[in-house]
């Protein structure tokens, strides 16, 4: 993908209803990935806050000025391919991800062929990476969060126009579908490559310090917030977020 120790990308991100034809929503999104493994997307809009920041395998989500969440979001896993600079680190992280990069077979996405990591095609019931054949870039990312194989749901980000940026390569649109139903897209507006970004973005502790949790976990913690008013701006990211 090219050689950049940090990116600052714009986006819009668009999440859809139960059915397309219900419409579509769509929020400003900014995103910054620093190489080997901090990332951070913000969506600063009235009324609405949103901070998920990974950085040295934790994860911390703000939402409504308070700390809702340590895990990590399905949703932002697209962000691996373009956060560890070497073969290895991206191998052993995909591997927590639960993609066997030791099981690699050739498949087709809309008549191409591809290489699929992780699984046999046209098995889909395992977590796998599909790269294209002709350019070696990422087509498709699946995350089996059920392996029940009687019922299993799937998350998968299809990664799509390809751009050059200086000396590397970012895609501008991502769809994103929950067990085959397109329910969201990330369509990009611009791309700094190697920005100057400042230590406290990637800081956990600090971002703890400025939103603590929405319940005090001390008798000394200050007295916990308006959990309604939270939990009503929590409802106002429901359709983007989970």
């Amino acid at each position: 993908l090219g050689r950049a120790q940090q990116l600052l990308v714009t986006q819009k991100l668009i999440t859809y209803g139960e059915f397309l034809e219900e419409g579509s929503d769509q929020i400003d999104e900014m995103v910054r990935y620093q190489q080997p493994d901090q990332f951070r997307a913000e969506v600063v809009a009235e009324d609405l806050l949103r901070i998920y920041v990974t950085a040295g395998g934790e994860a911390l989500l703000v939402m409504g000025g308070q700390t809702v969440s340590e895990t990590e979001s399905l949703y932002e896993r697209y962000k691996e391919l373009f956060l560890y600079p070497s073969r290895p680190d991206l191998m052993a992280r995909l591997m927590e991800l639960d993609i066997n990069v030791w099981l690699s077979s050739m498949g087709h996405l809309d008549g191409r062929p591809a290489y699929v990591v992780g699984a046999c095609y046209p098995d889909r019931d395992r977590s796998q990476l599909w790269i294209a054949k002709d350019t070696f870039r990422p087509a498709r990312l699946i995350s089996v969060v059920n392996s029940d194989p009687d019922a299993p749901e799937a998350l998968e980000v299809r990664f799509q126009n390809w751009q050059q940026f200086g000396k590397m390569w970012y895609p501008l649109v991502m769809e994103f579908y929950r067990n085959e139903q397109l329910v969201r897209e990330i369509r990009v507006e611009h791309i700094e490559v190697n920005p100057i970004f400042e230590e406290e973005f990637f800081n956990n502790r600090q971002l703890r310090e400025a939103y603590p949790p929405i319940i005090a976990l001390t008798p000394d913690d200050p007295a916990p917030v308006d959990v309604d008013e939270v939990e009503e701006t929590i409802n106002q990211f429901k359709k983007i977020y989970e």
